[in-house]
């Protein structure tokens, strides 16, 4: 179905726009949902590291909600297909991963059961007949090891879908027309 009072070439300009803002609009999508659970994870990691108070998890909780909110903030400049806006959203995954990264690695090479824990109670191993301190090892090298794998993955796979997304914004501000954007974006 074609509008009369639109030109052919405007019609093909508002197709054309369409399927582009598309792929940008879900990206956004992507981008505003995983900032809301950053926030939420990031608030909540906050919190209870208040109750330590434990520094390390405070400013780790501080930089999930951060990205969580730089994300949400430029996920609808992605949507209008800015580019800058794919690249910040790029970026902040990218910070994520290197934040996540480094505390994983101080957690597996400097901040490890033995220089963090109290002792266990030997006489609880004893009794359980179980090496308990080889245990607690084993699942705190498990645990950081599958989280730093999980955040280079995760986050820099997003930071790459994102960067993948700058030559599309890219192309929607240079083929479709201002009167387009607006109309698709008004829709």
């Amino acid at each position: 179905m074609t509008n009369p009072s639109i030109s052919p070439e405007g019609q093909r300009a508002l197709q054309d726009g369409a399927v582009l803002r598309k792929k940008l609009a879900r990206a956004a999508a992507i981008g505003r949902a995983n900032g809301l659970g950053y926030e939420v994870f990031g608030a909540l990691t906050f919190l209870f590291a208040m109750a330590g108070p434990d520094w390390i998890h405070l400013a780790q909780g501080a930089l999930v909600v951060a990205v969580g909110h730089f994300q949400r903030k430029e996920a609808p400049r992605l949507e209008r297909g800015l580019p800058e806006a794919a690249r910040a959203m790029s970026r902040n995954e990218l910070y994520l991963m290197f934040g996540l990264a480094i505390y994983c690695l101080a957690r597996l090479l400097i901040l490890t059961p033995e220089t963090t824990g109290r002792p266990l109670d030997p006489r609880l191993a004893q009794a359980s007949g179980i090496d308990l301190e080889g245990l607690t090892k084993s699942i705190h090298t498990v645990l950081y090891s599958t989280l730093l794998i999980v955040a280079v993955l995760y986050q820099g796979g997003l930071a790459l879908y994102f960067r993948r997304r700058v030559p599309l914004a890219e192309q929607y501000q240079r083929e479709v027309p201002e009167w387009a954007r607006e109309t698709l974006g008004s829709l």
